[in-house]
């Protein structure tokens, strides 16, 4: 076994978990927020597409796209379960 280098947290063992189990929560938190904007007001974006190209007459669309629903849902459901897993106990065993 390496020894560990001052100052860094170990590579595997309960300080690793712990250490995520800490970022685990803000991107929970993040990621709740970003499904509820995009679910609730809907987020749009614009596209342009070329219709005629003749020459040198061109002529284009702008279209605009709603971002689905369930695209929202997804990331409101990832942000539940990494706030769960932030939330949870570390086990008292030893590793």
């Amino acid at each position: 076994m390496t020894p560990a280098i001052p100052g860094t947290l170990p590579a595997h063992g309960r300080g690793a978990r712990v250490g995520l189990a800490r970022l685990a929560v803000p991107a929970g938190l993040v990621l709740v927020a970003a499904g509820v904007f995009l679910v609730y007001p809907g987020l749009t974006y614009t596209s342009r597409r070329s219709v005629v190209d003749l020459g040198d007459f061109h002529a284009s669309v702008e279209e605009q796209h709603r971002v689905p629903g369930w695209i929202g849902g997804a990331v409101i459901a990832g942000g539940i379960l990494l706030l769960a897993a932030g939330r949870r106990r570390p086990s008292n065993r030893a590793d």
